[in-house]
């Protein structure tokens, strides 16, 4: 009996620790599900960059690519055939309108090129120049050009230039 007065105090004690300690967390894992942003890696071609209500816009297409193509029955300058066995196709043409995050990371391959003629691969632009590429009819080339493009929470966050030799 002397134990149970000596520890009279500390039991009540764990009992409300014990109690706080077992909360249901699969309500927070729920909340922290809903927060996972949803992230899109692909290949497009984009057809346009415009400025709308302060905010910046890209027209994609998106472009379907594969390790083989029959090509006995398509047009032949519709694929891209590259010397590591893929090809792209762009079988059908479905424009997409996307808003580009303000911290777009832009990577170029064919921008800008040196004295002797090498492009200057890897050249980091910001959005102002990307969406003035587009508004200049001397780089209408980029319309035919692929680019991957990641896609997080349904705004552009990256966009980088495929190189095609």
């Amino acid at each position: 009996m002397k134990i149970f007065y000596k520890y009279r105090f500390i039991l009540p004690l764990c009992f409300v620790l014990l109690n706080l300690s077992c909360t249901d967390k699969s309500e927070e894992i729920k909340q922290k599900a809903k927060i996972k942003p949803s992230l899109i890696e692909k290949i497009f071609y984009i057809d346009t960059v415009f400025q709308k209500n302060e905010k910046k816009y890209a027209i994609l297409d998106i472009i379907n690519y594969t390790i083989s193509v029959d090509s006995s029955n398509l047009n032949k300058s519709d694929i891209i055939k590259f010397p590591n066995g893929y090809s792209i196709l762009n079988e059908k043409v479905e424009f997409m309108e996307q808003i580009i995050s303000d911290s777009v990371d832009i990577t170029m391959q064919t921008l800008n090129y040196d004295d002797y003629g090498n492009f200057n691969f890897n050249e980091k632009i910001d959005s102002d120049n990307f969406e003035q590429i587009y508004l200049n009819p001397e780089y209408e080339r980029y319309k035919h050009i692929p680019f991957k493009i990641t896609l997080v929470d349904n705004q552009i966050t990256s966009i980088t230039e495929i190189y095609i030799p």
